[in-house]
């Protein structure tokens, strides 16, 4: 498994935050290399693109509702390198841990390393009863990790 799709038509919601709720957020910086978000109080809001754990969570979980229109958020633990990743072998030989991907506010991807984030989200999904469909390298047509 090298990640998971589905594919969730959201509105104004915290949608982020509940994908990635029960992680410890400060255990990680967050990059964001394209977003596309509409924050229901103020649709002009942009998010930086380097967060730390706290302000992530402060962006996503108490600034009201927002909807994701297109977003690639990248995940690194606290301290690693930040890279330019283009492809899934860029990912799989940077220090990324995690690539979240949403597409025309529907289709999402998340491609995910073996650790305690795979676990936690995909526990996530779950408890919202979200179905997701496995990717594997034989199944996976994404060719760069852009949206």
């Amino acid at each position: 498994m090298i990640g998971i799709e589905f594919k969730l038509k959201t509105s104004y919601e915290k949608i982020l935050y509940d994908i990635l709720k029960n992680i410890n957020f400060n255990d990680y910086q967050w990059e964001i290399v394209e977003e596309e978000i509409y924050y229901e109080s103020n649709p002009e809001r942009h998010l930086p693109s380097q967060l730390s754990g706290r302000e992530l969570k402060k962006e996503i979980s108490d600034n009201g509702d927002y909807l994701v229109y297109f977003l690639n958020l990248q995940v690194y633990l606290n301290g690693s390198k930040i890279s330019h990743i283009e492809t899934y072998d860029d990912f799989v030989n940077s220090d990324c841990e995690l690539i979240l991907l949403f597409n025309d506010n529907e289709f999402i991807e998340i491609y995910m390393k073996e650790n305690e984030l795979k676990e936690k989200i995909l526990q996530n999904l779950s408890s919202k009863g979200i179905l997701y469909e496995i990717k594997t390298r034989e199944n996976d047509g994404r060719t760069i990790m852009m949206v």
